[in-house]
């Protein structure tokens, strides 16, 4: 039967309307007090200013070890070892040598990398380490950008935490960093936002083990 294209498609609707409004009204936690704005006009979903009234933590603890990677240190530096020599083979043997005229690839300053469990992206996450594993000297501060996936506010999102925690050890958060970057407009600091939050977590394991105990992070969600 052939499809058509034109046909005006029925419209579907929830049996029970005042459940999904009350829904909304319940969008974020009472922690969190992210409220949402309503729709407005246009039918759009409006975030306001997050205040965060949870108690503040020196050290914000992993919140997906055992999970989206090994919660065993030493499983867990194996794992990202393997990941970055599988990287580092896949270079090595990738098409033919580079001519003796061609300039040497910068150090790149920026690196996009996945943030799903290492069983899924992984190998793709060590390839993104890797293209900065041969030149780390001098690197002392990281700044890492990731989505909000649980907790909906606007603009940028800083935590009060001093340090995030893996199964590797403790990584410092820049506190100099942090103060400059308070004073930009949209930019927050709340715990909240990071407790839950794995799209940074789980890059941490590999800057660990590429850099050691010799960098420090300014973690941001947005």
């Amino acid at each position: 039967m052939e499809a058509d294209r034109y046909r005006r498609l029925p419209t579907l609707r929830h049996r029970d309307s005042r459940s999904v409004r009350r829904a909304t009204r319940r969008l974020g936690s009472a922690a969190t007090r992210c409220a949402a704005g309503g729709a407005d006009g246009d039918g759009a979903l409006r975030f306001h200013a997050m205040v965060d009234t949870t108690p503040p933590r020196r050290v914000r603890p992993p919140a997906v070890a055992g999970s989206f990677y090994p919660e065993e240190p030493s499983a867990l530096r194996s794992m990202v070892e393997a990941c970055l020599a599988q990287a580092r083979q896949a270079r090595g043997t990738r098409g033919a040598a580079p001519r003796a005229e061609t300039p040497p690839p910068s150090r790149p300053k920026a690196v996009i990398a996945p943030h799903a469990g290492y069983i899924f992206s992984g190998p793709i996450a060590g390839s993104a380490y890797g293209a900065v594993s041969d030149g780390l000297e001098g690197i002392e501060r990281v700044v890492l950008l990731g989505p909000s996936h649980f907790v909906p506010f606007a603009g940028l999102a800083l935590p009060r935490a001093e340090a995030f925690q893996t199964p590797l050890g403790l990584v410092p958060v820049d506190a100099e960093a942090r103060r400059a970057i308070l004073r930009a407009a949209h930019v927050v600091t709340g715990d909240a936002p990071h407790a839950r939050e794995h799209s940074l977590e789980v890059q941490l394991p590999f800057l660990q083990v590429l850099l050691g105990d010799e960098v420090s992070v300014l973690p941001i969600v947005t």
